[in-house]
């Protein structure tokens, strides 16, 4: 027993003392002072380029995915865009609604909510449209397990959850 106590204190001190050796025979990480300094010479002339015609773009763009020089568009007349703002509330909503698409509803504590992927909304509760530029706020006015109704001012409607097919 005594023996292999001695042997284990001899591996120890002998395995201590490679691991000092070892790392006395490691070399320098840094580089020497003539190397760093051709690296900042050339570091040096790198910056001292001129700038300005390295930024500019060529005089004639190729498009890189298809190597073609594009052409620019033709002009024709302009495209006149017609805004109806004297829509009714009722005209309003019935052009918002086809683009309120619930995914479905459920029931949680006895209250239904409407469901838009991760979003729940109650009945009260408002949901922010976009329409022909201006915000519309749509109320939810009631939730069944088949449709909704929704509200804008004095317009009402009821939509299905998963509108049917033509």
């Amino acid at each position: 027993m005594t023996t292999l106590r001695s042997l284990s204190y001899v591996f120890t001190v002998l395995g201590s003392l490679a691991f000092i050796a070892d790392t006395s025979a490691q070399k320098a990480d840094l580089v020497p002072a003539a190397a760093r300094a051709e690296v900042v010479a050339k570091a040096n002339e790198l910056i001292a380029r001129d700038i300005e015609s390295a930024a500019r773009l060529p005089d004639e763009p190729t498009n890189p995915f298809t190597g073609k020089i594009p052409t620019a568009p033709t002009v024709g007349a302009p495209v006149q865009v017609i805004v109806k703002s004297e829509l009714s509330d009722d005209q309003k909503l019935k052009a918002i609604a086809p683009g309120i698409q619930p995914t479905g509803t459920i029931a949680l504590g006895g209250e239904s909510y409407l469901l838009f992927g991760q979003k729940k909304l109650k009945v009260g509760d408002s949901l922010p449209i976009v329409f022909q530029g201006a915000t519309y706020d749509i109320l939810v006015t009631g939730i069944q397990s088949t449709s909704f109704s929704i509200r804008l001012g004095g317009a009402d409607l009821v939509r299905p959850i998963k509108p049917t097919r033509p």
